[in-house]
């Protein structure tokens, strides 16, 4: 889910800060990648078919696919990508998680009953699951092509702020607003898809909200995010009146007297998790741009039964656009 209404909020109260750039200004600049929305949103848009790419045992390939398709399309622009791989998700995500994993056991069976081809392939996207497995296979593929990744220890949101944080990466690729909660300085939104890109400045945002820090990721829990229910009857307009009023929920809870507040609405958890990405610390030594390995690349793509044609447009393609340099 992100942030709640987020979107609104900025049209509404800071439209300035929806700056348009264009693909050349990301040129020679490094940009953390959020692995996993970029791998569900690429290998949904193959599921638009009807059906996954598979090898000859009928087991999904979309994956490779995807990443290799998704790394070409930025080293094409000369954008060079560090992926960030989720880990554990935290306790405070339980009732997201489970949410989640009932909707995609109501798509799996709203699949096989479904009477036309076009609710089949809805729902069929909408089952996507994309294992541990598959994440490791897409790893193995990032090392033999050079492209340097980090394994998160919990949700990739939190690495990928702190590459942005500690002048690592430039931004991050991703969808998912709640980047900026954990205090992504610069979020970059549709960055292959299109000529003109989408970038929003966490310190502009502030700025224009008239917000500090602590308040915003307050005003972001109000909103509603994965971590804890929202407050019944709190829009966002109501939550930014709340926030500029009191400053804090927790001024806003000891003087409410209108809303009910949740059972269990511990907040100051969902804070702390917030603040999370000071306390990352990453080695830039180790994170290295590697010549691609175009013979085992194509040999790799022979055991997920690739045709030789697929397999020359890779290989030759890597040999053209692979990088190596350290992190600059």
């Amino acid at each position: 889910m992100g942030i709640k209404n987020f979107s609104k909020v900025l049209n509404e109260y800071a439209p300035q800060t929806n700056k348009k750039r264009i693909i050349t200004d990301y040129k020679n600049k490094v940009i953390a990648v959020d692995t996993s929305l970029i791998l569900y949103q690429y290998v949904s848009a193959i599921r638009n078919t009807g059906k996954d790419l598979t090898d000859n045992n009928n087991n999904s390939v979309s994956h490779i696919y995807a990443i290799l398709q998704k790394t070409l399309s930025l080293l094409k622009k000369h954008i060079k990508p560090i992926y960030v791989f989720d880990g554990k998700a935290p306790k405070l995500k339980s009732n997201t998680i489970k949410s989640r994993k009932n909707n995609k056991n109501k798509a799996i069976e709203n699949e096989k009953n479904a009477k036309d081809e076009k609710d089949k392939i809805k729902y069929f996207k909408r089952s996507l699951i994309i294992t541990t497995k598959q994440f490791n296979e897409c790893k193995k593929i990032l090392d033999i092509i050079g492209i340097p990744y980090i394994q998160a220890d919990g949700e990739a949101d939190i690495v990928c702020a702190a590459l942005v944080k500690q002048n690592i990466a430039y931004a991050t690729l991703s969808e998912d607003i709640d980047m900026l909660t954990f205090g992504c300085c610069k979020l970059v939104k549709n960055l292959t898809k299109t000529n003109i890109i989408t970038e929003l400045d966490l310190s502009d945002i502030l700025k224009g909200l008239d917000l500090n820090n602590a308040e915003f990721i307050d005003f972001c829990i109000l909103l509603g995010c994965d971590y804890l229910d929202t407050i019944k009857g709190i829009g966002y307009k109501t939550a930014y009146k709340i926030i500029k009023e009191h400053k804090s929920i927790e001024e806003f809870i000891k003087n409410n007297s209108k809303f009910t507040i949740p059972e269990n609405y511990d907040y100051k958890k969902v804070i702390e998790y917030f603040k999370q990405t000071d306390k990352i610390n990453i080695k830039k030594d180790k994170l290295k741009f590697n010549k691609s390995d175009v013979i085992t690349l194509g040999k790799e793509l022979e055991k997920y039964n690739f045709n030789s044609k697929n397999i020359n447009i890779m290989v030759n393609a890597f040999i053209n656009y692979s990088i190596s340099s350290s992190i600059s």
